[in-house]
């Protein structure tokens, strides 16, 4: 059931009452093994909800660590000298009673944060954490960690392993664990305060950048600066970087022309990188996570999660990143650089004849399929993928 559960999701069907219609369905019956036609119809929505509400903090546990697993054996071919791990979170609207549902004033409603942790470079989903709509702490972020280097050691013992984040994720407890182990780093957003902003370095790269501006609408200089600054919270000083953005501007009322200022900060423990690569290379690409969010939920309703059980929830989410890796590893093998829902119409919602005889099991296409011959190279892509024999392995 949790198979078939999977396979819906990733082929455009995120709803579980979608499961009494397509019981029927001899396509998705071969999907997961059994012989289109003969024994009993599969699982209703309401079995499948029932299954959803039965599990356990246990059974939660096991499906995030296998998560984990399938990442590192089949993202890379070989273990990675280095991997960096966006963490990020997100607001996932509620509309009932939910346990752990919060009222949330800057996204007005109540609903859930879960957090994310993905691997750019892959496009994989490596966890997601159903969490309540609240700032997180130091603490319970480095207790995240804590597992999921555990779990990616037993497979990487000397890959890098670096966590990238916005400013709400730059911790104390979280940053000075990462110092201590070996083979952690991090790179996060640092949020602007007056101390920093006073800081003789940081006053002197505005003053400059200011007078490289030119005196016209729209001129602008860009200068990176670092420094070793160390907050209250901090048990010792810290490399951040400042990439200060200089613009002149209008004002409106006025109609006078002015220079404004934007400083933004970062904070890490990486080295060998100048001020402008840490910034615009190691952190902005942090953006391309927030873009695969959207993609989780907006074209795999990811944020579908209408269970009352707090862990009946976190089990959709766990299901809805395993059909997320499926299906991108059946586009990446298609070659088609189009969104999920776009390959879901194209490649997977077709219809097909499906005849079942003593030795084997016909499908039949269309002789007018536009994409046959794109199917047939994406089928042969994906026998030899590692991930499939993954898939089906014991455990």
């Amino acid at each position: 059931m949790i198979l078939r559960r999977i396979l819906l999701i990733g082929g455009g069907y995120p709803d579980a009452n979608d499961s009494d219609k397509l019981r029927h369905d001899p396509a998705f019956r071969m999907c997961h093994g059994e012989d289109p036609y003969e024994g009993g119809d599969a699982a209703s929505q309401s079995t499948i909800s029932r299954t959803e509400n039965s599990c356990t903090l246990r059974d939660v546990y096991r499906m995030l660590m296998r998560l984990v697993d399938l990442y590192c054996r089949n993202a890379y071919r070989k273990a990675p000298k280095s991997v960096t791990i966006d963490l990020d979170d997100s607001f996932h609207q509620t509309y009932g009673g939910q346990q752990l549902s919060l009222f949330d004033k800057f996204n007005d409603g109540h609903g859930y944060k879960p957090l994310y942790f993905y691997d750019v470079k892959a496009k994989a989903v490596i966890g997601v954490l159903l969490r309540p709509a609240t700032t997180m702490s130091g603490v319970e972020l480095l207790r995240y960690l804590r597992i999921l280097v555990a779990r990616i050691r037993q497979h990487w013992p000397n890959t890098e392993i670096v966590f990238r984040g916005d400013s709400h994720f730059s911790r104390a407890e979280a940053m000075a664990w990462c110092d201590e182990q070996e083979g952690v780093r991090y790179i996060f957003g640092f949020a602007r305060n007056s101390r920093i902003a006073e800081v003789k370095e940081v006053e002197d790269a505005v003053a400059k950048a200011k007078r490289e501006c030119g005196r016209k609408l729209c001129d602008s200089s860009r200068r990176h600066v670092e420094v070793l600054h160390q907050a209250g919270s901090w048990d010792e000083p810290r490399r951040v970087v400042c990439c200060i953005h200089c613009c002149r501007r209008q004002d409106p009322k006025t109609g006078k022309l002015f220079t404004s200022a934007d400083c933004r900060f970062v904070v890490t423990s990486l080295e060998g990188s100048t001020e402008r690569e840490l910034y615009e290379v190691d952190y902005c690409m942090r953006g391309q996570a927030e873009n695969l969010i959207k993609l989780f939920k907006s074209q795999l309703h990811g944020d579908r999660l209408s269970c009352t059980s707090a862990l009946a929830n976190q089990f959709r989410l766990v299901l809805h990143a395993a059909a997320y890796n499926l299906l991108w590893l059946a586009r990446a093998a298609s070659g088609l650089g189009v969104n999920f829902d776009t390959f879901q119409r194209d490649m997977i919602r077709i219809g097909v004849l499906v005849r079942s005889t003593a030795t084997r099991i016909h499908v039949a296409f269309s002789s007018t399929f536009p994409r046959q011959h794109l199917f047939r190279k994406t089928l042969e892509r994906l026998r030899s993928a590692k991930f499939i024999n993954c898939l089906h392995s014991p455990g």
